[in-house]
């Protein structure tokens, strides 16, 4: 389902799909601008996610989606303006966040879980000191170099505790 609606900038919603043996959904509603909501799809089986929501400006949040086998969302939902929030996404395997969240101004509450590469949520600066510890905790301890790019804003709402976290998981 690679690209199968990029740039259908009209399309407000989607009907239900049988997505259970479906492997890449990479780009699948890429620039989906009118986009405002997305139905439940399993995604069991599913091994790419790169930029599947990447420019969906409309969407406030997504469905629960089973993400046990994805290795790569790099720019997945960059450029999603109005995302606020991202459900309990497993990101064990994966391999690549890069970007995931640019351009997300508006995003508050990540509850992605097993989180052991690089990734970034400076763009928003609508964290709350809850929600910056429910992302450190979700950390994995690591024995590579991974970055978690907060911004000096978020930081700023983090004691030197908190911060311990993070610095402690690697």
């Amino acid at each position: 389902m690679t690209q199968l609606f990029i740039n259908c900038t009209k399309l407000t919603s989607v009907p239900l799909l049988d997505t259970s043996n479906v492997t890449k959904m990479s780009s699948m509603f890429n620039f989906c601008s009118s986009l405002t909501s997305i139905p439940q799809l399993d995604t069991s089986s599913v091994t790419d996610m790169q930029g599947m929501f990447s420019y969906c400006r409309k969407l406030t949040t997504i469905p629960l989606l089973n993400t046990s086998n994805v290795t790569t969302m790099n720019i997945m939902f960059s450029g999603c303006r109005e995302l606020t929030t991202v459900p309990a996404l497993d990101v064990d395997k994966v391999t690549n966040l890069g970007s995931m969240f640019s351009d997300c101004t508006k995003l508050k509450s990540i509850l992605m879980t097993n989180i052991g590469v690089s990734f970034s949520i400076s763009a928003s600066t609508q964290f709350e000191r809850e929600d910056l510890l429910v992302i450190l905790n979700n950390l994995k301890t690591v024995t590579s170099a991974t970055t978690l790019t907060m911004g000096a804003t978020n930081l700023a709402k983090l004691t030197d505790e908190d911060k311990a976290i993070a610095i402690n998981k690697g």
